[in-house]
């Protein structure tokens, strides 16, 4: 009995540990917890991944910021890698028609992980925030991405905020 009891605390607790390790990859807006000002909407947004970042697109720079608003646009930057028992979540055929697509990519000698936190909108400027941490150096290169979409609308600015701190260039569009 009491190895019983054992086993069933063991399993709820692993389950719980499961449950909260599995983000999803979209999150619809719920604004009864949000702590925005009046101002300041907050924004849906879904993520995606399984792209490659093409070798043809600023590849000297260390960060690059994308604002995609079509598929041209999109496919000028990324690629499809598929791999067996690939599961990724990817764009829809017809994604563009009510979203624009956001990106930052960072390459050097270290592989990054991104987490979107935040999509928001006050007087005409979203701002995209996320975590960024990096794994330790290698002797390899890399470009990581974040690839998010938001629904469409007429932003006059778009900016990327990493870790708290705005760090996209002013002005993009």
């Amino acid at each position: 009995m009491r190895r019983t009891f054992h086993c069933c605390i063991c399993l709820l607790a692993a389950g719980a540990v499961i449950a909260v390790a599995a983000e999803p990859a979209s999150r619809p807006v719920d604004t009864s917890t949000t702590t925005q000002t009046a101002a300041t909407q907050p924004v849906a947004f879904d993520v995606y991944g399984g792209y490659f970042v093409s070798n043809q697109f600023e590849p000297a720079a260390p960060r690059s910021f994308v604002v995609a608003r079509d598929r041209a646009a999109f496919d000028a930057v990324f690629g499809a890698g598929f791999v067996m028992g690939d599961r990724s979540h990817r764009l829809a055929d017809d994604a563009f028609d009510k979203s624009i697509v956001l990106a930052v990519i960072k390459r050097g000698n270290q592989l990054w992980n991104f987490s979107m936190t935040d999509a928001t909108s006050a007087d005409g400027v979203l701002t995209v925030s996320y975590t960024a941490k990096a794994d330790p150096p290698g002797s390899a290169e890399f470009s990581s991405s974040l690839i998010a979409s938001v629904p469409k609308a007429d932003y006059r600015e778009i900016r990327f905020q990493e870790n708290g701190k705005v760090v996209s260039p002013d002005g993009l569009k």
